[in-house]
């Protein structure tokens, strides 16, 4: 006879015994596969997480300057865009989604906030070269700005110099983030 206490024991070693193998996983049906959505967006929008934010769809985000992002999708290379401006003479469709801002920024050090639109114009096409001249220290301008076929630098040119030059001393950086650094490391720069 066993003892009591191991009644149990034997009768869960028994019950285990007769059970089947391990279950197999359940069938699952496979789903639509994502849509992929080939955007071309100037970089300032990459930034946006909203942009990825539904897993239904895919957005493959290709960042580049609006020159750049009308030939990919002329080339069929993009099925959108999301540019800062509207190209004349461009056929395409356009919705307006957003109004984006336009921001100068000076090196971290430098003490002068507000400059008029005419201050920047004369900054800009090299008439004014020191910071002296501006209520800032004897220091030199040093001009960064983006490269030709960016959208940042057309709405700059357009509404800011009014089709005046900037001057060719200016220092070109691809991408808002490389003018940041430009700037950031460069005392006297705008």
């Amino acid at each position: 006879m066993l003892p009591r206490s191991l009644a149990p024991l034997l009768l869960l070693l028994l019950l285990l015994g007769c059970q089947s193998g391990p279950l197999p996983p359940p069938q699952t049906t496979p789903g639509p596969e994502p849509v992929i959505l080939r955007v071309g967006v100037a970089d300032t929008a990459v930034s946006y997480p909203a942009l990825a934010a539904n897993p239904d769809y895919h957005l493959q985000l290709v960042s580049a300057n609006n020159d750049t992002l009308f030939a990919d999708l002329a080339a069929g290379n993009l099925d959108a865009l999301l540019v800062h401006t509207i190209p004349e003479n461009e056929t395409l469709w356009f919705n307006p989604v957003a109004v984006d801002g336009l921001v100068l920024v000076v090196h971290p050090d430098n003490p002068v906030t507000n400059l008029t639109r005419g201050e920047v114009q004369a900054v800009f096409n090299g008439r004014i070269s020191n910071w002296s001249t501006l209520g800032g220290p004897d220091l030199p301008i040093t001009l960064v700005t983006r490269e030709r076929g960016s959208g940042a630098r057309t709405i700059f040119t357009q509404r800011i110099m009014a089709e005046q030059r900037v001057s060719i001393n200016a220092v070109l950086a691809a991408g808002d983030t490389a003018v940041q650094e430009q700037v950031a490391a460069t005392p006297g720069a705008i």
